[in-house]
């Protein structure tokens, strides 16, 4: 797994511009570190690169103001918005370590053996 193949899936699932992804390219390189080493086969290299564009894109998410509305109304008209980025982001990982969930495990806390 390459950066550069996480970012060319996170510029197809994100609506992240090519400035966007520039910006936030130092907590790209931050999440992609923490999966690089994960010796993977082929199928489920693919796994693991959709898994990890798709932490990247809703961790960004989270980052982005975001100001949709979810419905307004005014008289007769009513606007309901589409899905918020960061909701769609996060269904979009949760689908992703679903998908490759078996590739990570949880290290979790430094001392559990103790």
């Amino acid at each position: 797994m390459t950066i550069d193949e996480v970012t060319g899936l996170l510029r197809i699932i994100s609506d992240f511009s090519d400035e966007e992804i520039e910006y936030y390219f130092p907590l790209v390189q931050m999440y992609f570190n923490q999966y690089r080493d994960i010796d993977a086969e082929q199928g489920d290299r693919e796994k693991l690169v959709y898994l990890v564009a798709s932490r990247i894109y809703y961790e960004i998410s989270k980052l982005r103001i975001n100001a949709d509305i979810s419905s307004f109304k005014a008289g007769d008209i009513t606007v309901t918005s589409r899905e918020s980025g960061l909701q769609k982001a996060k269904r979009v990982y949760e689908a992703a370590l679903e998908n490759a969930g078996g590739l990570v495990e949880d290290t979790g806390f430094v001392f559990k053996g103790v």
